[in-house]
Order: structure tokens, then sequence, then C-alpha cells
């Protein structure tokens, strides 16, 4: 991995990319739905990609890439973006996660209280930040 970047700041943008044609069709209209932001059962948080570090192609080309690593492989349509402040609201927090992979990854963690459902907690959070986020189209 190369050099480390910079910590991360509440006016930085993250963003999720978005693999589903559905899910861009309906944020291209103007509605990020929540599912979007979920993730499985068993996740504590949500990947996520620090935008203000890389060019728009460049960090496609890593979207791309992850997409075409899942079974079945995915389309990479564009992603829901917002900022880490508002993604930090409501008990959650954000961390960079960088890996060997993608040095510009990080992680929304939801921190779900024991007494929280896990998935209704998962919805709820994901409805919030659907709610947040604005689209940005694939190069």
């Amino acid at each position: 991995m190369s050099e480390l970047l910079s910590a991360l700041r509440k006016t930085e943008n993250i963003g999720r990319s978005v693999f589903s044609r559905r899910a861009a069709r309906r944020a291209r209209n103007g509605t990020i739905i929540h599912e979007v932001f979920l993730e499985s059962l068993e996740a504590d948080s949500i990947s996520v990609d620090r935008m203000d570090h890389a060019t728009r192609r460049a960090l496609a080309a890593l979207s791309i890439q992850t997409g075409q690593n899942r079974t079945p492989p995915r389309d990479f349509h564009g992603w829901a973006m917002l900022t880490v402040d508002a993604a930090a609201s409501n008990r959650r927090t954000v961390r960079a996660t960088p890996n060997e992979f993608n040095r510009y990854h990080a992680d929304i963690f939801l921190n779900l209280q024991e007494d929280d459902e896990r998935r209704d907690g998962q919805i709820q959070h994901a409805n919030e930040l659907a709610t947040l986020a604005k689209w940005w189209d694939a190069p």
C-alpha cells in the first residue's frame, strides 16, 4: 500500500458504490433507496470510499473491480454520496479503513445497541443514510 491519506474530515465526501440497476435508476430520478446502505445481517459497518482523494475514474475502476469480484458479477452504476459529518450522526462513526486493494476505503460503523433488533437497526440507519445521500453517476 502506498502513502497514507490524511485523517478524515467532517466535510469530506464518502460514497457507497451502487451495483443495482434498479437502485441507480431510482437514484437518477431523485430517490436513493435504503437497500443501497444495507450490508449482510452480520455486518457491523457499511463499506464506503473516500471520494475527495482520487479522480472519479480511479474510484470507478476500484468499484468496477469490486463488482466483478462478486458472485455473480455485478455492474457498477455510481455512488450514493454524503459527508462524513452526515454519516456520523445518530451514534454512527466513520473510520478510514484502507486495505491492500483500496487505499480509499472507509467504513460507517452503525454502533448498534445491545437491545436493538439487529436487522431493524440496520434498516433504520440505511433509511437515514439514504435520505442524507445524493447521487453521483459513474463516469
